[in-house]
């Protein structure tokens, strides 16, 4: 997978990338723009738009790749959520999913969200041997309100500081996390111990402490290790595409 993130702080709206193989030898290509940023319906502004983020990769690809379908577009970017846990709620009566927690996704974290409050659910079920005791949904409810918070905390932290965005100012807690992960980030690119932390809370398999272990605070006050790359490493098959000419008359060949 190819991602292109934004400058960390350089102000304006952001614009990201991201390139995941599917089936078939097929790609499937995402942009978005923060507001300020947005993209179009119009598939002749696709790739004048990959041409705008912070590195042409994505760009350079599309030049050269046959697209298999037109342009689709999503507005549906807010976060919200429904604290059921911290309400009386009716016995029996659950909330999971984008019903108690519905993310941007942009992330990709709404259906590991479903799924992981899916398997708290089962937990606590296991747990209480039965779902039909006093007392369950609220302490059900509080299951699955668990697995939810990462990723809000995730999506809100970096979404808060994007011009335009609604929702509580940043605090000083806030700044110093966030510039902790900035450097996390940039500890990244040369220390692998910092890259799986990063990768497991990333992907929701870890909670956000693990990013808080000794092992990563002294990483990331090192700094990395190794010396950045001076390009991404390439699978073989976008490597090969890159390498040819860009069609100007016509699609390329995928």
């Amino acid at each position: 997978m190819v991602t292109i993130q934004p400058e960390a702080g350089a102000g304006g709206p952001a614009r990201y990338a991201a390139i995941l193989p599917v089936e078939n030898d097929e790609w499937l290509v995402s942009l978005s723009g923060s507001r300020g940023a947005n993209p179009t319906c119009a598939n002749e502004d696709f790739e004048p738009f990959a041409r705008r983020l912070r590195s042409p990769l994505a760009a350079d690809l599309l030049a050269r790749a046959e697209p298999l379908s037109d342009v689709i577009v999503t507005r549906a970017t807010a976060n919200r959520r429904h604290r059921y846990e911290h309400r009386r709620m009716p016995e029996g009566f659950l909330v999971l999913g984008d019903a108690a927690c519905a993310l941007n996704p942009v992330y990709g974290h709404g259906m590991s969200v479903a799924a992981l409050g899916a398997l708290a659910l089962r937990d606590a079920a296991a747990r209480a041997e039965g779902v039909g005791g006093p007392g369950f949904t609220r302490r059900a409810q509080r299951a699955l309100a668990a697995p939810a918070t990462a990723a809000w905390l995730l999506a809100t932290g970096a979404d808060i500081g994007l011009p335009g965005c609604r929702g509580r100012a940043p605090g000083a807690v806030d700044r110093i996390a966030n510039r902790y992960v900035g450097r996390l980030v940039h500890t990244a690119t040369g220390d692998h111990t910092v890259t799986r932390a990063l990768t497991q809370v990333m992907t929701l398999r870890s909670g956000v402490g693990t990013l808080f272990g000794p092992r990563v605070l002294w990483a990331a006050a090192r700094g990395p290790g190794r010396p950045a790359l001076d390009g991404p490493p390439l699978p073989a098959a976008m490597a090969d595409l890159l390498a040819r000419d860009p069609l100007p008359g016509g699609p390329a060949p995928r």
